[in-house]
């Protein structure tokens, strides 16, 4: 790989076809370590070490994970905390910011993530889907009751036919302005459901259904190595979606310490 130099050092990298990649990451060298090793898609978990935040990768490899298999994981801290009264209970959605990495390949068990995080708000984004749903509304003369779905949730095919064309001046193609709104309203009840569906999920388990819904909500992340276009203008490059850790009493424990082991 060849590379251009900024005043900061490394910062741009060009593949063997001499084609930019953009701009490097600050986990670059761990995600390139992370890949050797085969893993390629992770969700972030942030957790608290005294003032700082910190993050860490969980493999996503199809495998059911929750809550109970966050309280074993080394992130949670020591082999103990899994039997400890005050321990995880909970995670939260998160937007995180990585900071810096110290990671060496000689020692890859001290890795260190250091990164900044702000709740994820869903009213902001509950409120861009009304807001473009009801410019549409305003702009475009549509008749929905001419594209409407079939029982099996269908609509129609093809556009030749349909009374409600739009024309996309960036992807330079028509579609059905109908379909497209409800679309959006899909996506805004999305993230009217998001904050349930993701306590649902990660209490019970994430099985395969919640491991669509994260990869469709984009907290599944991989190719973290190179920041391109917008990432790459902005100085602490892309902000990515993950979770953090929630530590709180476990009632479980406690009753059992209280009222003992139940029989039978």
């Amino acid at each position: 790989m060849a590379e251009s130099l900024s005043a900061d050092g490394p910062a741009n990298e060009t593949n063997d076809l001499g084609i930019n990649d953009g701009r490097r990451t600050e986990i670059a060298d761990y995600c390139e370590y992370r890949i050797e090793k085969g893993v390629t898609r992770c969700i972030f978990l942030c957790f608290k070490r005294g003032r700082q935040h910190y993050a860490t990768d969980l493999e996503v490899d199809g495998s059911l994970f929750g809550i109970d298999n966050l309280r074993k994981h080394p992130v949670c801290g020591r082999w103990w905390k899994r039997y400890s009264l005050y321990s995880t209970t909970g995670v939260k959605a998160v937007l995180i910011r990585i900071v810096n990495c110290n990671f060496h390949a000689s020692y890859p068990a001290s890795t260190s993530i250091r990164v900044a995080t702000t709740d994820f708000t869903y009213s902001d984004k509950i409120a861009k889907y009304d807001r473009i749903m009801s410019r549409m509304a305003d702009e475009e003369d549509t008749d929905p009751y001419s594209c409407g779905l079939d029982v099996n949730g269908k609509s129609h095919e093809d556009l030749s036919s349909c009374g409600n064309t739009g024309y996309d001046q960036f992807d330079e193609q028509t579609y059905c302005t109908v379909d497209r709104y409800r679309r959006l309203a899909y996506l805004r009840d999305e993230y009217k459901w998001m904050h349930s569906l993701l306590e649902c999920y990660w209490q019970h388990g994430v099985d395969g259904k919640g491991l669509a819904f994260l990869d469709k909500m984009c907290f599944i992340q991989s190719a973290l190595k190179f920041d391109q276009h917008e990432d790459a203008a902005n100085p602490y490059g892309r902000t990515i979606k993950g979770f953090e850790l929630i530590e709180g009493w476990h009632t479980t424990y406690l009753l059992v310490l209280i009222f003992g082991t139940p029989s039978g």
